[in-house]
């Protein structure tokens, strides 16, 4: 009988280990989302017009396709600077160079299309997005140059946190520990 119990005690355990290490993997985001809405010269939406999100960096594509409604999402793109072209039928293809893409952000990119040639480009520009509007967290993200060029004592992930914005050092709560300090945002 202790044999039983034996074995349904390590069930068990491995069940709810493996419950608990993955639902703190579901939780680490790496990256983020455009999503949108293409229409005319007149306000019209346009379905079926091609999305195309290139990544500047590495030569990444990705695509989707407008909505009966117009809207398109591109979704789980990795962070980094993009390129992002519309093109339909019956319409100038657009293009928007240089689009911001952070960990967990969604930036939203609305896309107003020109009657004319499939041969022609209208390129627009457009800053980015200084503030997020549609979210009330913070994130930022530390390229490998940066990590290779800043000055650090040390290369531990506590020294490269608190150089994101609005990042500072505070003391340690827990009167029991005496290793890194915690960080608030």
């Amino acid at each position: 009988m202790t044999r039983y119990y034996r074995i349904f005690f390590h069930l068990t355990t491995v069940l709810s280990l493996s419950v608990l290490l993955a639902s703190g993997a579901s939780a680490q985001q790496t990256t983020g989302d455009i999503t949108g809405r293409v229409t005319d010269a007149l306000g019209n939406l346009v379905p079926n017009a091609t999305v195309t999100a290139t990544h500047r960096g590495t030569g990444q594509t990705r695509t989707a396709t407008t909505n009966d409604a117009g809207d398109y999402t591109i979704t789980q793109l990795p962070p980094g600077d993009y390129d992002v072209t519309v093109e339909a039928s019956s319409f100038s293809k657009a293009l928007l160079k240089e689009l911001q893409v952070n960990i967990g952000s969604k930036q939203t990119v609305n896309v107003e299309l020109k009657p004319g040639e499939i041969t022609e480009t209208v390129e627009i520009s457009s800053d980015s997005v200084l503030v997020e509007t549609t979210r009330s967290d913070l994130g930022g993200v530390v390229t490998p140059l940066e990590v290779e060029n800043l000055p650090l004592l040390n290369r531990t992930f506590a020294a490269l946190s608190v150089i994101m914005p609005e990042a500072r050092p505070v003391g340690n709560f827990d009167p029991t520990k005496t290793r890194v300090g915690n960080v608030a945002l």
